[in-house]
């Protein structure tokens, strides 16, 4: 047998070879793929960012309220689908009690749901003002396209030379009518589910205890309890001025990004920068937002050393 001959019959094995190999490794790699795939999902699920965070920081008697870090509501409301909120709180609420009475333990329990419920309350106030607003704006609409559409079919019944008016007039009203249901409209359901959609996330809330706002309790505690004489003493433990809070920084309690995002998430809760605000007294801003005037005094002092902080030079 010639050397020709006994190629031609090589090649038709090796050629066969080279597809099936080629196709084994092609699906050990999907088999691979398909292991790896659920590891895959659960560290990308660790990496995903958490929902967002919301600040519940104390006030004189005991009481609490709520900042968030978004100033946008409507991101806020689209986060709060997809992830549970972030509450940020002293670390009195998460204390552990171990060895403590039964009675310790509930306490600890109801203080966190205490915390909870304010940053709760906080997100669906901020949302039910959203959806009232568009409830508003939808019924002027809707009102303003029902005079339209009823003077046009007064109109028709009357004849003359102004029914080709009245024509026009019942077409626009009625096709106003339509862009105002599936607008506005439909932005007053959409709000009424993202009030539903953030109850719900609120049920599995991370609460995590922070050493800022643990600092902040220590120090609105001591302001509260010292007399009038005694106050100013201490700066750092009432946490007075700017250099109160540079000592933070230095000593690792907070950050210079974390003290400006709760200065900025301060100022836009109280508002103490819009133009309503500017001519307010501190005890009126303090009403309406739900605390007591010595807490908003202390959390103006803060925004404002969160601004001189802001401007320092590293």
């Amino acid at each position: 047998m010639s050397s020709a001959e006994r190629k031609r019959k090589r090649q038709p094995h090796s050629g066969g070879e080279a597809p099936a190999a080629e196709s084994h490794n092609e699906e050990s790699a999907a088999a691979g793929s398909e292991k790896q795939s659920p590891a895959a999902a659960a560290s990308a699920a660790r990496m995903r960012p958490p929902g967002p965070r919301i600040w519940v920081l104390p006030a004189s008697g005991g009481q609490w309220w709520a900042a968030s870090e978004e100033s946008s509501v409507r991101e806020t409301a689209e986060s709060l689908r997809e992830d549970a909120p972030v509450i940020l709180c002293p670390d009195s609420v998460l204390s552990d009690g171990t060895a403590r009475p039964a009675s310790h333990l509930s306490e600890k329990q109801d203080a966190r749901a205490s915390v909870v419920e304010c940053g709760k309350l906080h997100v669906d106030g901020t949302l039910r003002d959203e959806m009232h607003e568009t409830v508003f704006v939808f019924a002027k609409h809707f009102t303003l396209c029902a005079v339209a559409v009823l003077v046009s079919l007064l109109g028709l019944k009357i004849p003359g030379m102004f029914r080709y008016f009245d024509e026009v007039l019942l077409l626009t009203g009625l096709g106003y009518l339509c862009y105002t249901v599936a607008t506005h409209g439909y932005g007053a359901v959409r709000w009424h589910n993202r009030r539903v959609d953030a109850s719900h996330a609120f049920t599995c809330a991370q609460v995590k205890p922070n050493a800022l706002a643990t600092r902040l309790a220590h120090a609105l505690n001591l302001r509260s309890k010292l007399k009038q004489e005694e106050r100013g003493k201490s700066p750092d433990d009432e946490l007075l001025d700017t250099n109160a809070y540079r000592n933070l920084i230095r000593d690792g309690v907070t950050s210079r990004q974390e003290l400006s995002v709760l200065g900025e998430a301060i100022e836009s809760r109280l508002r103490f920068m819009e133009g309503e605000a500017q001519g307010k007294r501190i005890g009126d801003i303090a009403r309406e937002s739900g605390i007591d005037t010595e807490s908003a005094i202390f959390y103006r002092d803060l925004c404002n050393a969160a601004k001189e902080i802001r401007l320092d030079v590293e």
